[in-house]
């Protein structure tokens, strides 16, 4: 064989070498390739999941809200490495551990586990390695795997151990428990937890709360929870507790919960060399219309069963400004020990469109303390309240009708035909005639969460005392509504509401 035939023979061996080092690092080493600085899956072209990596810096709490395919379970692998194994790539713009860490892992079941979430991050039972995880970080330098597996749960990891790195110095190994919804109670307990990443929406809240309640730590050395999910349970607790008015906040903030940080995934966001246009179509086609909005956009499900299935950009608006005085007046009453709850509406006469404005609920307070917050509003407003209370207060045996009206409220009883004020409702919203501030956040919660079960009655219809009172406003109070006395001018005078008080907050 000549000289350059042995030349281009070992140039050839060399190739394939590389070749098959190549197709070993795609397969066995895919953490390297997520997220590249340039091409159509740079990270450039995922702004929400940067966002969301970056939240984790400020933020002890986040939901990625993300429809079918969006990869947001690999998402949530990808960050589950960089944490237990402290090899952050130079981009990583999120909170950074500098230690070894004790992280949770939780799924729905341990079938849920094995096939979405394990396999993600280590590959298929029987190619471990080829999932986000590198295979050498799966292994001791013997060959033994740094994994146990799940009593009782064929084929199921129940922890492993990682190697982590700080500043490129091995310090010690990272522990990382799988663990369901459906276990026990006790199985969420125990010390504090440094990360913790729930792959899809918990069926039971308590879940979430237990698991919130293990990063706590001093300040400066809290832990971090995270969620990733497509939101199909509709409205649940788990969603509100992000979302109060039933989608994501455009400033991805919850009102009144710093900690909290929430952002949608949708189709429009992912590139087609992820997630093909042929395929967005046949799937958008097969999912029910109720699903859609969950399943392509991240936007929470509002089921099936949902009893005012109307986005919030169509039933609501944004108040700019106090309503004239001499606009029409009312609201409804909706009265109970634990919760007591009332919904101011107004109407404008130039449009005959009826506004929901003003909203109060609170718990566990005699009628003269409720009385005195509701005339914060205008103590001549007239209001339609529960006829219910006609029956014994739980305080005192007197009736709550007769001492609302020993506080000086203008009231009567009202209409209280639960599927015909629905109906009305229905209708009221549907067609525009009827809009509810942004500001009433626990009305539009309740709203969003109303449903039915699969024989058609309302589910706990109890619960709802801002519908309640929303009802009573509308199939009763309306009819009874009137502009303010004595109006002098079209401006509304604070101090004429007996209380100088705000007219829309109360206070």
């Amino acid at each position: 064989m000549s000289e350059s035939a042995d030349q281009e023979l070992q140039q050839n061996r060399e190739l394939l070498q590389l070749l098959r080092e190549r197709d070993h690092r795609n397969k066995y080493r895919k953490i390297d390739s997520y997220f590249p600085d340039t091409g159509p899956l740079a990270r450039t072209n995922y702004p929400t999941v940067m966002k969301y990596y970056s939240a984790g810096k400020t933020y002890l709490e986040r939901l990625l809200s993300g429809g079918n395919g969006t990869g947001k379970t690999t998402d949530g692998a990808i960050e589950m490495w960089f944490h237990a194994s402290g090899l952050y790539p130079t981009w990583w713009p999120g909170h950074k551990f500098s230690k070894p860490i004790v992280a949770w892992a939780l799924s729905k079941s341990g079938d849920q586990m094995k096939s979405a979430m394990q396999t993600t991050m280590f590959g298929p039972r029987s190619d471990r390695g080829a999932g986000v995880f590198p295979k050498d970080a799966l292994f001791y330098e013997d060959g033994k795997q740094r994994w146990t597996n799940w009593p009782g749960i064929p084929n199921c990891i129940g922890s492993i151990m990682i190697a982590h790195y700080t500043n490129g110095v091995y310090d010690g190994d990272s522990l990382i428990e799988f663990k369901t919804y459906d276990q026990e109670a006790e199985a969420l307990q125990g010390a504090n937890v440094q990360f913790i990443w729930l792959d899809e929406e918990p069926n039971n809240p308590m879940v979430y709360t237990e698991c919130l309640s293990r990063t706590r730590g001093r300040k400066g050395q809290e832990g971090r929870i995270c969620m990733t999910f497509t939101p199909l349970q509709g409205m649940s607790d788990v969603v509100l507790s992000f979302c109060p008015q039933g989608d994501v906040p455009l400033d991805h903030l919850t009102p009144g919960q710093p900690g909290k940080w929430s952002a949608k995934l949708p189709w429009a966001e992912i590139p087609y060399e992820q997630l093909s246009k042929e395929w967005r179509e046949t799937a958008m086609m097969s999912y029910a219309p109720h699903e859609r909005a969950a399943r392509m956009d991240g936007t929470p499900c509002m089921g099936s069963g949902a009893v005012f299935p109307y986005p919030n950009e169509n039933i609501t608006f944004y108040p700019t400004s106090v309503p004239p005085s001499w606009f029409e007046f009312c609201y409804g009453l909706d009265v109970g020990w634990n919760a007591t709850a009332a919904v101011w509406l107004y109407k404008d006469p130039q449009t005959n469109i009826w506004y929901a404005y003003s909203e109060y609920q609170q718990g566990q307070l005699e009628p003269p303390m409720h009385s005195r917050n509701l005339k914060q509003r205008g103590d001549w407003i007239p209001g339609a309240i529960d006829p219910a209370s006609n029956g014994r207060s739980q305080a005192d045996g007197h009736k709550l009708f007769e001492a609302y009206l020993n506080e000086g409220l203008d009231l009567c009883p009202a209409d209280n035909t639960r599927e015909a004020s629905i109906f009305e409702l229905q209708t009221a919203l549907s067609s525009g005639l009827l809009k509810i501030s942004t500001y009433c956040t626990t009305l539009l919660s309740q709203l969003h969460r109303y449903h039915r079960d699969d024989k058609g009655q309302v589910v706990q219809p109890e619960k709802y005392h801002c519908i309640d009172a929303l009802r009573y406003a509308w199939m009763t109070g309306r009819h009874r509504a009137c502009p303010k006395p004595d109006v002098d001018s079209y401006s509304y005078d604070h101090s004429n509401t007996g209380l100088g008080a705000n007219p829309i907050t109360g206070y």
